[in-house]
C-alpha cells in the first residue's frame, strides 16, 4: 500500500470482518465451472455478465462488442441452460443500436410477481449515462420486451435486493445525464415493485473521498441484513477497500469505512443465502487473475472461503484474467457469473461456477 492509500485508511474508521487469512485460501475441488459463451471471430468482448434462475431454468445476460469494450456496435444478449449451467443455448439479442451511437450496459435482473425483469443502461458514451430501461421476460416467445425507458442517470452493478421492509434496492453510482457516474448510491422502490416508481438515494454526498481522491468506478453491492445495510465499494484512486453502512435500510448513510477484505480495483459483489450466511466476491489483486469468494455468519464475521480462478484453468483449459462476478442463489447452489479474458489479446467470454453450498 503506498504512502497515500495508508494516509487515507488511518483517516477512515475501520470495519473488521475477516476471520481467515485471504492469502491461505484454496480452490475447491466440489465447485464445477463451465463456459456460458467464448469470444468469436463476430464478438471478441464481453463483460459484465449477470445471472438469475428462473421457472427451472438459467438464464444469463451480458454486453457484447466486436472488439474493445463500450465502442461501436455494443448488444445486450442473453443466453438459456436447462442443466444447471453445464450447457447453454445460442444468444439472442434483447437490444442493439447497429449504428453505435447508443451504447447498452449493464444487464440486472429482478424477480417480482412470477415475472422476470431486466433492468439495463443507454450510454451516450463509454459509462455516461443516459437513461435507465426496462425490459420484461416473455417465457413463450423466449424474448425479452421493452416496458419504459427512464431518466435516471444511475449506472446499475447487481440484481435487485429485497429488503425485510418490503422495499426493493438497486445499487449502482450517479451521476449528471449524459455525464460519468463517479457518486455511490442506490435505488429504492417503495412500492416493492420492479414496474414501478424507483427513488434515488446518494450513499455518499458526492464522488470524492476524504483525503479529496475521487471515487472512479464506485461499483456497489450489498449485504442486508434486516434494517442494517453494508454497501461494499469498489475504490480505484486509493489501494483501501471501502464500504458504507445503513441502519435503516439504506435511507441515510455513513461515512466511508475502510474494510479489512482485501478487495482490489474491480467489481464486487455480495448477498446473503436462504441459510442466512453472508457471501461477497471479488478480485484479490490488480491484474485480476485470482477470483475468490467469502462465506459469513450473519454478524458479518467471514471464516470461510475459496479461490474460484487463479490464473490458468485446466478444467477449462483456457483462462487469462477473471473479474467482474455476479451471483444468484437456486435449489440449494450459488451460480457465479464472471468474465474470463481468455489471453493477452483481451479477447473474453463468460463463465459460470456452480457452488454446491451443502459442501461449504
Amino acid at each position: 500500500m503506498d504512502e497515500k492509500s495508508i494516509a487515507l485508511k488511518n483517516m477512515l474508521p475501520d470495519c473488521r470482518f475477516l476471520k481467515i487469512d485471504v492469502a491461505n485460501l484454496k480452490k475447491n475441488d466440489t465447485v464445477k465451472t463451465y463456459f456460458v459463451t467464448k469470444p468469436s471471430e463476430e464478438w471478441k468482448f464481453l463483460h459484465e455478465a449477470a445471472v438469475v434462475e428462473f421457472h427451472g431454468k438459467l438464464i444469463a445476460a451480458w454486453y457484447n462488442n466486436e472488439k474493445r469494450e463500450l465502442i461501436g456496435y455494443t448488444p445486450i444478449r442473453f443466453a438459456v441452460s436447462e442443466n444447471h449451467g453445464a450447457d447453454w443455448s445460442v444468444p439472442q439479442t434483447v437490444v442493439e443500436d447497429k449504428s453505435g451511437k447508443i451504447l447498452y450496459c449493464p444487464p440486472v435482473f429482478g424477480i417480482d410477481d412470477d415475472r422476470l425483469y431486466m433492468f439495463l443502461n443507454q450510454m451516450s458514451a463509454p459509462d455516461h449515462i443516459h437513461s435507465l430501461d426496462l425490459y420484461v421476460y416473455d417465457e413463450q416467445k423466449r424474448k425479452f420486451d421493452f416496458l419504459w425507458s427512464r431518466k435516471i442517470p444511475f449506472k446499475l452493478n447487481t440484481n435487485v435486493y429485497k429488503a425485510d421492509n418490503g422495499k426493493l434496492i438497486l445499487p449502482g453510482r450517479f451521476g449528471e445525464l449524459d455525464g460519468f457516474p463517479q457518486t455511490p448510491g442506490v435505488l429504492i422502490s417503495d412500492s416493492g415493485k420492479i414496474d414501478a416508481e424507483w427513488r434515488q438515494v446518494k450513499i455518499a454526498e458526492d464522488k470524492y473521498l476524504p483525503d479529496g481522491s475521487e471515487f472512479i468506478h464506485p461499483e456497489v453491492s450489498l449485504i442486508l441484513n434486516k434494517n442494517e445495510i453494508y454497501a461494499f465499494c469498489r475504490n480505484d484512486e486509493r489501494n483501501v477497500p471501502i464500504v458504507f453502512l445503513s441502519d435503516n435500510y439504506g435511507e441515510h448513510w455513513s461515512g466511508a469505512h475502510a474494510s479489512d477484505i482485501p478487495f482490489a480495483n474491480s467489481k464486487i459483489y455480495s448477498g446473503t443465502l436462504l441459510d442466512g450466511r453472508n457471501y461477497v466476491i471479488g478480485s484479490l489483486n490488480a491484474d485480476r487473475k485470482t477470483l475468490y469468494i467469502l462465506f459469513g455468519s450473519a454478524e458479518m464475521q467471514f471464516d470461510t472461503g475459496f479461490i474460484l480462478q487463479d490464473g490458468f484453468s485446466s478444467e477449462l483449459n483456457d483462462g487469462y484474467q477473471w473479474s467482474y462476478p455476479s451471483a444468484y442463489e437456486s435449489d440449494g447452489k450459488l451460480y457465479v457469473i464472471y468474465t474470463i479474458v481468455c489471453n493477452e489479446r483481451n479477447e473474453r467470454g463468460a463463465v459460470v461456477s456452480v457452488i454446491d453450498l451443502s459442501q461449504i
